[in-house]
Formats: C-alpha cells, sequence, structure tokens
C-alpha cells in the first residue's frame, strides 16, 4: 500500500476496574477485577491502521525511563523510532467498566502533551503530498501539526476525542476526514450552528453504537446498521472503526465497503476486554466479512 498514515497520537496506561455500577459523588464502591494495559486512542488507532495492513508511523512521547510501554508497543508490531523521551510520566488512563458495559474513563495526559515541533517536524521529513495526518485530542501541537502537515500537501483526519467542539472547528476547514459519535455530532452542529451535512468536511463519519453509522461524502448521507453482537467492552471501538475505515478508503474501497470493514472490526474490538488488545486483525475482519449481507444499508 503506497500511501503512508503519520499519526499524532497519545500512548496510555489502561487501568480498568470493574463495578456494578458507577459510584455516586462521595461514595466508596467495591470493584470486582482490576487490570493494566496498553492504550490511548492514539496508539489504539495506530495498531487498527497497523493490523488493517496499513503501514503507519505513530509520532507520540513516553517517559524517559519508560523501556517497558515501548517494549510492548514494539511486541504489538509497530515501530518506536518516532516516540519521543519525555521529562514527564507516561500517560494513564482510568476506566471504570460497569455491568451493562458502559465505560467512564478518567486522562492524566502525562508525556502526551509534552510532544515538540521539533520532534513533529522530524518525523514529518518524510511525508508526501497525499500521505495522511490523523490526530485526536489527547495530544499537545494538533495545530501546529496540521499546519505542517498542509504544507507538505498531506491529507488531515480527525478523531473527535476526548471532543473540543473549539478544537474540531478551529481545524475543519483543513480536514479531509472527520470522524465523531452522534454525542459529538450534536454537539458540534450545536456549536458550530449548521448541520453536519453542512460542515463543509469532505468526509465525516457519525458512528452511533448499536444504531451503526452515517457517513457523509460532501453533504450525502449513507447509514450502516450495526452488527447484532453483546458488547463487553467498549472502550476501543470507536479508535478500531476509524483505523479500518481510513484503511479501507486509502486502499480504493467504496463507501459502503469501507463502512462495511470498520462495523466488523468495531464489532469484534467490543468484545474483548481491554483497548489495544481488543483490536482484530484483518484476516478477523475478513471472516466476519464472509457472511456480510451485500445489500447497502442506505
Amino acid at each position: 500500500m503506497s500511501a503512508t498514515v503519520f499519526n499524532l497520537g497519545s500512548i496510555n496506561r489502561d487501568k480498568t476496574i470493574k463495578v456494578r455500577r458507577f459510584p455516586c459523588p462521595g461514595e466508596t464502591l467495591a470493584g470486582h477485577e482490576a487490570s493494566t494495559c496498553l492504550g490511548g486512542k492514539g496508539l489504539n488507532i495506530s495498531l487498527a491502521l497497523h493490523r488493517a495492513g496499513q503501514l503507519v508511523t505513530h509520532i507520540g512521547a513516553v517517559h524517559k525511563d519508560d523501556a517497558d510501554t515501548l517494549g510492548e508497543i514494539e511486541r504489538f508490531g509497530l515501530k518506536t523510532d518516532a516516540i519521543e523521551r519525555a521529562d514527564h510520566a507516561t500517560g494513564e488512563a482510568y476506566v471504570l467498566l460497569d455491568d451493562n458495559r458502559e465505560n467512564a474513563i478518567i486522562l492524566c495526559a502525562g508525556a502526551n502533551t509534552e510532544i515538540s515541533r521539533n520532534h513533529i517536524d522530524q518525523c514529518l521529513v518524510t511525508a508526501k503530498p497525499g500521505n495522511w495526518l490523523v490526530l485526536q485530542n489527547e495530544t499537545n501541537n494538533q495545530h501546529y501539526a496540521v499546519e505542517k502537515a498542509r504544507e507538505k500537501g498531506m491529507k488531515i483526519g480527525l478523531v473527535a476525542a476526548p471532543f473540543d467542539a473549539g478544537l474540531v472547528g478551529s481545524l475543519s476547514r483543513d480536514l479531509n476526514l472527520l470522524v465523531l459519535n452522534e454525542i459529538e455530532a450534536a454537539q458540534l452542529e450545536q456549536a458550530l450552528a449548521t448541520t453536519i451535512a453542512k460542515i463543509g468536511i469532505p468526509l465525516v463519519v457519525v458512528t452511533k453504537g448499536a444504531d451503526g453509522a452515517t457517513l457523509y461524502r460532501d453533504g450525502m448521507p449513507l447509514h450502516i446498521a450495526s452488527l447484532p453482537v453483546k458488547p463487553i467492552d467498549t472502550t476501543a471501538a470507536g479508535d478500531t472503526f476509524f483505523g479500518f475505515f481510513l484503511c479501507a478508503v486509502l486502499a480504493g474501497l467504496s463507501d459502503i465497503d469501507a463502512l462495511r470493514m470498520a462495523n466488523a472490526a468495531a464489532a469484534l474490538s467490543i468484545q474483548t476486554y481491554g483497548a489495544a488488545h481488543s483490536i482484530p486483525t484483518l484476516q478477523d475482519v475478513q471472516e466476519v466479512l464472509k457472511g456480510y449481507p451485500n445489500e447497502d444499508n442506505s
């Protein structure tokens, strides 16, 4: 695959505690299982792209002495030469997962907000026109990276989470692809006083959980239903969706087939606990797609 993706993305150690329900203010609850694994929206997306078959450069940061995290990233098959060694601690995410498989997440950004402009410059040296820069809202220097990417003729994709309408609005003229969930879409419409269909971004995808996803290409909607699966952990579902969707677009698949691939990948991811560990392989997704209905759901 000739196109290359550069991902300015977070790297976190996810610490998950399973609880019967979320605590009320001032309340102490007993958790019934705790675990730690690799995550971060950025790293999840890089891994999803990698497992979908796309060449990806992950631009991120961890603490300068955190050899364990770097080693684990490499064991997933990703290179770490574009990961900056920072003075701040590696990012952490504290995840509560309740019996209804809903999650609540608290982020401690740490090194994710210590990615230097000089490091971004160095990482984008090999970028070519038509390559992609993708971003989320868990790092610093997004605007700087977009400016440099545009100078190189790159395309820009944004996962609008954690959601900040100001960030999306300020980047909207530079975006080729925006992916956000339906709650974020409603907030963005209110903030910008327009509809998603009229936002002016060439390709927008609104994910809707059990209700599927709607793609807007130049304002024209295309909807796809979700796959009937029982969720176990939805933590990395949106990241997985984005990675497989972008890979499908770069591979030249039609919009409906790109949605099918992303949908199947996300459905597989929510059937496994954890973030990075839940992201399926391309082979797994292709097996699911064999049984996918041929008609579109528009």
